[in-house]
């Protein structure tokens, strides 16, 4: 747990923070308020209530910075699966044993980069608007 998490949770009770860790894996207060043992009958009202807490937003802030930042170190963004792709279509990334990608392997690299990546020129429009609805006479 980080700096800032402990300090947002340690202003919480144990179900305030329970509430807190289940909204930011779901999303979804009235599931989370359950899960953190509300009743089911209040829980709709308590997950409102407890989202617009100031210490709980803080939590969450905190788990969700920290859960982004992880997330960026261990999962591949777009850019770098491009990369791969490129890696591979070109022969450039090789196997366990060194050996380039076979020529089937190339080319599916090269239609994923191709449903990716869509080059798309200026494109020029002319608009004409019509006016032909007729008025509606109002008995004047």
């Amino acid at each position: 747990m980080t700096k800032a998490q402990k300090e947002a949770a340690s202003k919480l009770n144990p179900r305030q923070k329970k509430f807190a860790e289940e909204y930011v894996k779901t999303g979804n207060a009235l599931q989370s308020a359950i899960k953190a043992g509300y009743k089911e009958s209040t829980a709709k009202t308590q997950g409102r209530r407890l989202l617009e807490s100031v210490g709980i937003s803080r939590y969450i802030k905190a788990l969700t910075t920290s859960e982004e930042k992880e997330s960026r170190e261990t999962i591949a963004d777009a850019k770098e699966i491009m990369q791969y792709f490129t890696r591979v279509m070109r022969g450039e990334e090789k196997d366990q044993f060194g050996l380039e990608a076979p020529l089937s392997e190339r080319t599916k690299a090269a239609q994923e980069l191709a449903k990716r990546k869509v080059d798309v020129g200026a494109v020029e429009a002319k608009v004409t608007i019509i006016n032909d609805i007729p008025r509606v006479n109002d008995g004047k």
